[in-house]
């Protein structure tokens, strides 16, 4: 019997496991989606709504001496914001 309660327990976890780990994958599927529909459409107030205040972008490369560089733009909300504010709708 302890067995059986103990199985129960650990399908119960699991499926509430799965369960949240599937609305949190469409939460991010769902921002990503506004992000470029904000984007796309010249959209500033949706845009907004995707991007966190400090957002820093990050980009990684190997230069020519064969060295990882890791350059990070401070502000990238702003950047973005403003350059989002010449993008004609499409």
């Amino acid at each position: 019997m302890k067995k059986l309660i103990a199985l129960v327990i650990v399908m119960v976890f699991t499926i509430t496991t799965n369960a949240q780990k599937n609305q949190v994958k469409k939460e991010v599927q769902s921002t990503i989606e506004n992000f470029f529909k904000g984007f796309h459409k010249g959209d500033l107030a949706l845009l907004k709504t995707t991007l966190h205040k400090d957002l820093k972008a990050q980009t990684t490369f190997t230069n020519p001496k064969g060295e990882k560089i890791l350059s990070t733009t401070p502000n990238a909300y702003d950047t973005l914001i403003k350059f989002s504010e010449g993008v004609k709708p499409t």
